[in-house]
């Protein structure tokens, strides 16, 4: 379920309009510093908290993983794989996430089973060509495994062209970020090549955060963000 409206080229072209006259190319940065703005108020991100916990409400006791993730690149997510290695969505995930938009997504385990919630979501950074993974684990139990997740960002296919379900899979349970005593949290930063001008090459950040409760429920929050554009001579 998504919150927040939009930050839009429309926008941003009368918000920064002198600044884009004299440089055009800065068009993504200013989307992405407005998208930060927007997903970084302390009450934008109790809205969208509050929006899952009203999901994990309604579904119920049980393992699960509340999923938040605030969307800053400046340019819109749009899904291209999603799975789940155990467990199922409640009432879905959004396809679609804005800039400046969070898309609040809730992760069951099946009913009956004695396996928690563990799954992935592939989102295609428009424009950019650049495909970012999130994926999590929250074990039946803490005696089996602790609660893991994890963020990598690659060119445009690399799922699963070069990286298997199998091996991500493995990188989510056995190399993830732990959130399980009592919490974690990650900051994490890549800069990769902008694929249409091999001039540019673009620097993003994003810090993960999750936490355990007592339900056997865990937070993952995600903030993924352009910070900068590196214009190469």
């Amino acid at each position: 379920m998504r919150v927040g409206k939009t930050i839009t080229e429309a926008t941003i072209k009368v918000t920064y309009k002198e600044e884009l006259e004299k440089n055009p190319e800065k068009l993504y940065e200013y989307l992405a510093k407005e998208g930060l703005n927007q997903v970084s108020q302390g009450q934008f991100i109790e809205d969208a908290v509050k929006t899952v916990n009203g999901l994990k409400s309604n579904y119920g006791n049980g393992i699960s993983t509340k999923i938040c993730i605030f969307n800053a690149t400046g340019q819109k997510l749009k899904n291209l794989l999603e799975g789940s290695w155990h467990g199922k969505w409640y009432d879905g995930f959004d396809t679609e996430i804005e800039n400046g938009q969070c898309s609040s997504i809730l992760h069951v385990h099946n009913s009956g089973g004695l396996a928690g919630s563990s799954g992935y979501l592939v989102y295609q950074i428009e424009n950019l060509n650049l495909n970012v993974f999130i994926g999590w684990d929250t074990p039946y139990s803490a005696a089996f495994s602790s609660n893991t997740f994890r963020v990598e960002i690659r060119e445009n296919k690399h799922w699963w062209d070069k990286g298997s379900k199998n091996c991500m899979q493995n990188l989510v349970e056995k190399e993830g970020w732990s959130v399980s005593i009592p919490n974690g949290s990650q900051d994490f930063s890549t800069e990769k090549e902008y694929p249409q001008d091999s001039k540019k090459s673009i620097k993003f950040k994003g810090h993960v955060e999750g936490t355990i409760d007592q339900e056997s429920t865990a937070m993952l929050r995600l903030t993924l963000s352009l910070i900068d554009f590196d214009y190469k001579n």
